[in-house]
């Protein structure tokens, strides 16, 4: 059975794909660290949205958000310290 692919065509994919560059440059992690959660983020949104041409900014909204705020979590929630 072949995966679904998560992009519709390729000029969606060329603006996803823009995005996750964007975001990695701006928080200098690397793409396939923001690609992993991006991805997620995306198949969440796309399972409600009317109208993709959007998502690329909702999506990089939520990653933005979740990168920006990474920092204030509780050291003991995140389990860092785990062997």
């Amino acid at each position: 059975m072949a995966v679904a692919s998560l992009y519709e065509n390729e000029g969606e994919e060329r603006q996803h794909l823009s995005a996750i560059r964007m975001l990695s440059l701006d928080f200098g992690i690397p793409e396939k660290i923001i690609v992993s959660l991006y991805e997620h983020e995306l198949r969440i949104l796309k399972r409600h949205a009317r109208i993709n041409i959007f998502l690329s900014i909702f999506v990089s909204r939520r990653i933005k958000d979740l990168l920006t705020n990474i920092n204030s979590w509780p050291k003991d929630d995140m389990n860092l310290d785990s062997k």
